[in-house]
């Protein structure tokens, strides 16, 4: 997809992570031939993705997710979260959420949770 003001630059669509590494794919459209044969016999020609860009984080990926059409968030098993500009491949923001308390909530999952107890008889 062509960005706007991009320099005519084409942004990844694609994201996917493993371990530390990172990939960035874009769609490759086939050239388009009018003289096909477009009938039952005729090849079809399906876009393919192609690698974009890869970058190697410091520690491996858990989560991944695209915060608009052209930034890119990730975070690691290290708790570090990183925003990356995928047109132009620089890292916007990392934060470092190690040293930080998280908060989280715990659900009990016995049936007399909340209830009170009961007395012997």
């Amino acid at each position: 997809a062509l960005v706007s003001g991009g320099g005519g630059s084409v942004t990844p669509i694609l994201a996917r992570a493993w371990g530390r590494s990172l990939q960035l794919l874009r769609a490759a459209y086939p050239p388009f031939d009018p003289d096909a044969d477009d009938g039952e016999g005729g090849a079809v020609h399906w876009p393919a993705f192609g690698v974009h860009d890869e970058l190697e984080t410091e520690s491996p990926v858990v989560a991944l997710s695209w915060l608009g059409r052209r930034s890119l968030v990730y975070l690691t098993a290290a708790n570090e979260f990183a925003v990356v500009d995928t047109v132009m491949m620089t890292m916007q923001e990392r934060l470092d959420f190690s040293e930080m308390s998280l908060v989280y909530a715990e659900f009990s999952l016995s049936r007399g949770a909340g209830a009170s107890p009961r007395r012997p008889e």
